[in-house]
C-alpha cells in the first residue's frame, strides 16, 4: 500500500522532518502534506549574521518587526518558505539553501490553523483532521484513496512554550531553567548556573545590584529575582508588544556581565572561554556598552519606562571597560 505522509507543524522538527523524508527515506514531495499553523521566519544558514541580528534589525527599524523582517530578508539573512506568504513567528531556525529547496518542493501545506483532532470517521473509514479556528472546515483524507496515511508530530512547543515571566530564582533552593538569550539554548542554562555559583560563593555583585534597584535590603537571590528574567519573543503580527522586553536578551546578557562580580572583566572572559558563547568566536564583538545606548536612546523615542531605562544606563556605566569589545 502506498503511504501519504502528513508533517504536523511549522517548527524547525518539522522542516528536518520535510528533509528527512526526502533525502532519507526517498519519500516522493507528493506523498506528503504539511500542516503548516503558522509560517515562520527561517535564518539562512549562508548568509545570517548570528542570532543577535534580530535585535539589531530592530533597533534599526525603531521596533518595527514587519520593517526588521523585511530588511533582514532583502539582505538575504531571512527566508521565508513561500514566496507569497508572510511568516509571522520566528524562532531562530537555521536552514541551508538545500533545505529550504526541498521544502518547498512540498505542494501540499494546509494553512487553516493548529491541529485540534484526528479521528476516525466510523460511518465511512474516512480520517477527518480538524482546527482550532471555529471558521476553518475538516480536513478529509478519504479511505477510497488506498493510501495509508502516517502522521508525523512535529508540535512540541520547545523552549518558546509561553512561560517567559516564570521567575528564574524563586528561592535560595530552587532555580528555573529557562532561555535567557536566542539558541544556541544551552549558553542560557551555562549563564544560569555560572549565576547560582557566583551566589553561593559571595561573588555576586550584591552592592551593585542594590544600587540598580535603589535598594539596600534585597538579598543576592531578590537581585536575581529582580534583574535576570527569561526572554521574551513576541510575533510580528503584535503591535503592542513593550520594546524593553524585546531587548530583554541584550540587556539580560549585559546585566550577566555586570552582576556576575565587581570586575565586569570576570564576566566577560568568561564568556568568551565558554564555548557556547558566541564571544568565544574570535574577533567576534560583543558591543555590551554601545548596545545598551543605543537601547536607551531609542527607549527614550519610544517613551520606554523611565525607571527602567536609568537601570540600564547605570549597567552601561559600570560597563565602560567594554566598549569596543
Amino acid at each position: 500500500m502506498d503511504r501519504h505522509f502528513i508533517v504536523l507543524g511549522a517548527g524547525k522538527t518539522a522542516m528536518d522532518t520535510v528533509v528527512f523524508l526526502q533525502t532519507a527515506l526517498g519519500v516522493a514531495p507528493s506523498d506528503i502534506s504539511w500542516v503548516i499553523s503558522n509560517d515562520v521566519w527561517m535564518l539562512s544558514r549562508e548568509n545570517s549574521k548570528g542570532p543577535f541580528g534580530y535585535v539589531k534589525a530592530l533597533l534599526d527599524a525603531n521596533n518595527d518587526k514587519e520593517k526588521a523582517v523585511l530588511a533582514m530578508e532583502a539582505e538575504g539573512q531571512f527566508v521565508r518558505l513561500d514566496a507569497d506568504v508572510l511568516p509571522t513567528r520566528f524562532r531562530f531556525p537555521v536552514v541551508g539553501a538545500e533545505e529550504i529547496a526541498l521544502m518547498r518542493k512540498i505542494d501540499h501545506k494546509i494553512r487553516r490553523g493548529r491541529v485540534s483532532s484526528i479521528r476516525l470517521d466510523n460511518n465511512n473509514g474516512d480520517i477527518r483532521v480538524a482546527f482550532s479556528k471555529e471558521d476553518q472546515d475538516d480536513w478529509v483524507l478519504s479511505k477510497s484513496n488506498e493510501k495509508a496515511h502516517i502522521f508525523v508530530h512535529c508540535t512540541s512547543p520547545g523552549p518558546f512554550n509561553g512561560k517567559d515571566n516564570a521567575l528564574l530564582f524563586p528561592s535560595e533552593q530552587e532555580m528555573t531553567l529557562n532561555l535567557l538569550f536566542a539558541p544556541p539554548i544551552s549558553i542560557s542554562m551555562s549563564c544560569l548556573a555560572m549565576l547560582e555559583t557566583a551566589r553561593q560563593r559571595g561573588t555576586l555583585d550584591v552592592a551593585f545590584g542594590r544600587k540598580i534597584l535603589e535598594n539596600n535590603n534585597v538579598s543576592p537571590n531578590e537581585i536575581l529575582q529582580e534583574l535576570i528574567q527569561s526572554m521574551v519573543l513576541a510575533s510580528s503580527e503584535d503591535k503592542e508588544s513593550i520594546f524593553l522586553d524585546d531587548m530583554r536578551s541584550t540587556i539580560t546578557q549585559a546585566m550577566f556581565v555586570a552582576l556576575l562580580d565587581e570586575d565586569s572583566m570576570v564576566g566577560y572572559r568568561w564568556l568568551q572561554s565558554n564555548r557556547l558563547s558566541m564571544l568565544s568566536i574570535p574577533n567576534f564583538k560583543g558591543r555590551f556598552v554601545e548596545d545598551l545606548e543605543s537601547i536607551i536612546d531609542k527607549g527614550k523615542d519610544l517613551g520606554s519606562d523611565s525607571k527602567k531605562l536609568k537601570m540600564i544606563q547605570k549597567v552601561a556605566e559600570k560597563l565602560e571597560s567594554l566598549r569596543g569589545k
